[in-house]
């Protein structure tokens, strides 16, 4: 956060016209058990040690004081001086990148750091990517347009893999209708939330090639084209077509 702020300052310096910005993993989170109030707990912090201890840093100028507890409890000597806040509250970024994919589902637990178990998925048919949870685009993005003043949004990666179910070849066609149902219900969502005030200013879609994912390698593919890895040929899935209607009709 600190080199994000001097860069920002030095892009600003410079004078070149452009704008320069920040992407972050967002994730909204949700107690596994609604009744618990360990769980509601547990979802409070890593909903603040994901998202609030960047998101004030880079609009509040400080860190958010419950997260920041915490962490003082495993490391004591870490103490953010009015320099830090100062070069924050001085240089914010001109738009965020929001990188989402999915929700956190939280539970209590005793034995994780800071009493937090982050259960990735507990949909029936599993996406790699975790839950899919469209309408917590739509808080998310709401939740940034109230609590941190509408900043300039770009989502910068929204996708999903579903595994060999939606990759399947099949008289040179594949259709990915898992990938084709995500997107299109995330950017409704994210729609919704520009139709209700949300300053969103772009969406791209992860992803549109099948690639090297930094976690899984080869093994787990998110394009809307499909890439054989030994012949590098490439085929677009039904996925990359649905997706070329919605830009074409969007205004």
């Amino acid at each position: 956060l600190l080199a994000n702020a001097v860069a920002i300052k030095n892009y600003h310096h410079m004078n070149l016209g452009g704008s320069i910005g920040i992407t972050l993993s967002l994730s909204p989170s949700i107690a596994v058990d609604e009744t618990s109030e360990a769980d509601k707990k547990a979802a409070v912090i890593q909903e603040g040690l994901h998202n609030r201890w960047f998101l004030d840093a880079l609009y509040k100028g400080t860190y958010p004081q419950d997260i920041l507890t915490l962490y003082q409890q495993y490391n004591p000597a870490f103490k953010p001086s009015t320099v830090d806040y100062k070069l924050f509250k001085e240089n914010k970024p001109d738009f965020l990148g929001v990188n989402y994919y999915s929700p956190a589902y939280v539970n209590a637990d005793d034995v994780r750091p800071f009493g937090v178990n982050w259960q990735n998925n507990p949909d029936t048919v599993k996406a790699f990517n975790g839950a899919v949870r469209p309408e917590y685009l739509y808080k998310l993005l709401m939740w940034l347009k109230d609590k941190y003043n509408n900043p300039a949004m770009i989502i910068t990666e929204n996708g999903a893999g579903f595994g060999e179910r939606d990759e399947k070849l099949v008289n040179g066609k594949i259709n990915d209708a898992l990938r084709v149902n995500y997107v299109t219900r995330h950017i409704s969502a994210a729609l919704k939330a520009k139709k209700d005030g949300a300053n969103l200013q772009g969406y791209t879609v992860w992803s549109l090639f099948d690639n090297f994912e930094w976690i899984s390698g080869y093994k787990s593919r998110f394009g809307m084209v499909h890439v054989n890895f030994e012949t590098q040929e490439r085929i677009p899935k039904q996925s990359f077509y649905e997706y070329q209607k919605i830009i074409s009709n969007y205004k």
